[in-house]
């Protein structure tokens, strides 16, 4: 039976960031909220866990997963470059809802990736979602709480009863202010275009990193 775990997203209690973590650790799969929507996540070097992400979710194994990160510091073992202006996009928006495609370290898993050379990558904002990433300490692997197309959940009332039957804890955090999915740019190569526009446009991410973004 899926542990439910309610919590007051402005403060969420020790126990509680503790105890996902802990699942999260032992190879288990957590949903939780973040800034944009709930996510489902696992151990990102757990390839049992991985695998049970990807078949909860009936996700197409050719489809990368994205990596939420809990601090700067483990970008250096997830990717391979990291440019000058995408370090200032960071200064603004992370924690927040951009995820940024890099070239991938050898280190990461090619079934998180899907074999391509490229990792998108996220700090999460949203109290909750830092404090479980701080604790746990691990980079996770991780999608949008729903089967792959449906829409994705901005509450727990949205999630589909397939992931809350199928992962073993759910952080409830009431519904995330944002409520759409993050911006997706890619800064893997020479031109960097947005693969996905979220809360962030294009225009702001221009201002910010100082270079033009197709």
């Amino acid at each position: 039976m899926t542990d439910i775990l309610r919590v007051d997203p402005t403060l969420p209690p020790t126990d509680a960031v503790v105890a996902a973590a802990l699942v999260i650790k032992a190879g288990g799969l957590i949903v939780f909220p973040t800034d944009t929507v709930y996510t489902i996540a696992a151990d990102l070097h757990n390839a049992a866990a991985v695998q049970r992400l990807y078949d909860l979710k009936k996700r197409p194994a050719e489809k990368a997963l994205p990596v939420l990160i809990g601090d700067v510091s483990q970008l250096a073992d997830l990717a391979d470059e990291v440019p000058d202006a995408a370090a200032a996009l960071m200064d603004y928006y992370w924690p927040g809802p951009l995820t940024m495609i890099f070239k991938r370290n050898k280190n990461v898993p090619a079934e998180v990736t899907a074999g391509l050379p490229t990792i998108g990558i996220r700090m999460a904002g949203g109290l909750a979602a830092t404090a479980i990433m701080d604790e746990a300490g691990i980079p996770l692997a991780s999608s949008s709480a729903n089967v792959s197309g449906e829409e994705p959940p901005r509450g727990p009332s949205t999630i589909s009863p397939v992931i809350i039957d199928g992962v073993d804890m759910i952080i409830d955090g009431g519904i995330c202010p944002d409520g759409q999915p993050s911006t997706i740019l890619d800064v893997s190569g020479p031109v960097w275009r947005v693969l996905r526009l979220g809360r962030v446009t294009r225009e702001a991410l221009e201002t910010a990193a100082g270079r033009v973004v197709e």
